[in-house]
């Protein structure tokens, strides 16, 4: 992932502007987990609605969909 700084854990979390467990749920964990992990999280939140070709690249089949990138810029979880 070119936009995360190397060293930094990242979360790629795609949602949609209908997604209630994305509001209700989903966004206010990570929240609580920002909150925790400081500047070793960067957390991107792509609208798959607006982001079609990135949401296809990776996959995503619905939302929540949310992947946990390693230190080194690798996908190593999804959700």
């Amino acid at each position: 992932m070119e936009n995360l700084p190397q060293g930094v854990l990242g979360i790629l979390y795609f949602t949609t502007p209908n997604c209630v467990p994305c509001k209700t749920v989903q966004r206010p964990a990570l929240e609580t987990v920002k909150k925790h992990l400081g500047n070793k999280l960067k957390v991107i939140e792509v609208d798959a609605t607006q982001q079609t070709a990135l949401a296809d690249h990776w996959g995503v089949l619905s939302v929540p969909t949310t992947f946990i990138i390693d230190a080194n810029g690798k996908p190593r979880k999804v959700n």
